[in-house]
């Protein structure tokens, strides 16, 4: 199962709000969901997506949509002079702050590698679903 997530654009927060975490957890719940039913065969048989590989596209971090931008030189703006030192430095830390700003919402995406927490449920021999006790599950899946 693919799935591409594209134009998240996380900010720092100087410019406005970012994507809360809640989406995110949103997020994982309902592509649990969309696996769980993935995994249901036209012949109504159970067999589940042996993967879900998530492709991060594009526009995840957004270095634009900064105010620090302002606190720079002059001379550095985002289409300005990119080999000044001050135009790295600028980007750096304007990256390092919109991972802290989002640090948990990147928690969430990070936590779908995990398969205690994004897996589907395995399938019986007779092609259905193979329920276990809740105390012996750790899935989220349903």
């Amino acid at each position: 199962m693919l799935i591409i997530i594209s134009d998240l654009h996380l900010t720092d927060g100087t410019s406005g709000e970012t994507i809360r975490a809640g989406a995110f957890r949103a997020f994982r719940e309902s592509l649990c969901e969309l696996a769980y039913d993935a995994s249901w065969r036209s012949d109504k048989k159970y067999v589940p997506v042996d993967r879900i590989d998530v492709v991060l596209l594009g526009d995840i971090l957004d270095v634009i949509r900064s105010t620090r931008w302002c606190d720079a030189p002059a001379e550095v703006r985002p289409w300005g002079n990119q080999s000044l030192p001050a135009f790295s430095e600028t980007v750096q830390r304007i990256t390092e702050d919109v991972i802290e700003k989002n640090k948990e919402s990147l928690d969430i995406l990070r936590s779908l590698h995990n398969p205690e927490i994004m897996s589907v449920l395995p399938a019986s021999l007779d092609g259905r679903v193979a329920i276990r006790p809740i105390e012996e599950s750790s899935f989220l899946c349903p």
